[in-house]
């Protein structure tokens, strides 16, 4: 029976999900887990393998990725999954989100929806704050990241969750009409660091 760390190695050494349960004989669930565990899966891994939280957060990593291609994805360089970002946009970091929307049943009218990031909930991430989150919310049940709203808030305007409303300031204030705004407001920031 091999280690965690050598399946841990192999996978890093191989970078193939599929291959690393064939050679160790493992159970894709359990393989999936304990990779998530060790923060070692790659951003296709969490797309094909993941839980939907999973998913859809390496899902709209990889849309930030293709928005920014100049980014650096902080993750390829790490032995584990970063703490604290996910990206370097010329020196500027950058934390990617995803949020599904809750539709809140008491109230009737419109303004009832709602979405949760979580942002600074670690001691090691409040100490070394990111310069932004960029989250991507699902636009209507069930469209996910089919045309989502776009929000860019400023890292040190985040608790640890970020609530956010449709009547509330991070919608209203800090949202991107489109992936163009984004790119053009990000880059400005960067400019700035």
């Amino acid at each position: 029976m091999a280690s965690i760390d050598e399946i841990i190695g192999y996978y890093q050494e191989t970078g193939n999900f599929m291959k690393t349960a064939a050679k160790f004989k493992m159970n894709k669930r359990i393989l999936h887990l304990t990779l998530a565990k060790a923060r070692v899966l790659k951003i296709n891994d969490k797309i094909d393998y993941g839980s939907t939280n999973v998913r859809f957060g390496g899902l709209a990593e990889k849309k930030f990725s293709e928005i920014f291609p100049e980014a650096i994805s902080i993750n390829d360089y790490w032995v584990r999954n970063h703490p604290d970002y996910d990206f370097n946009l010329k020196k500027l970091r950058i934390d990617v989100k995803y949020s599904s929307i809750h539709i809140k049943k008491k109230k009737k009218k419109t303004g009832n929806e709602e979405w949760t990031a979580h942002g600074n909930r670690t001691k090691h991430k409040q100490e070394n704050p990111v310069d932004f989150f960029v989250i991507f919310l699902e636009r209507e049940k069930g469209s996910k990241l089919d045309n989502p709203h776009i929000l860019a808030i400023p890292g040190g305007m985040a608790k640890s969750e970020i609530h956010i409303s449709k009547s509330g300031m991070f919608f209203n204030e800090f949202r991107m009409k489109d992936e163009s705004e984004l790119r053009e407001y990000l880059l400005a920031y960067a400019d700035l660091v």
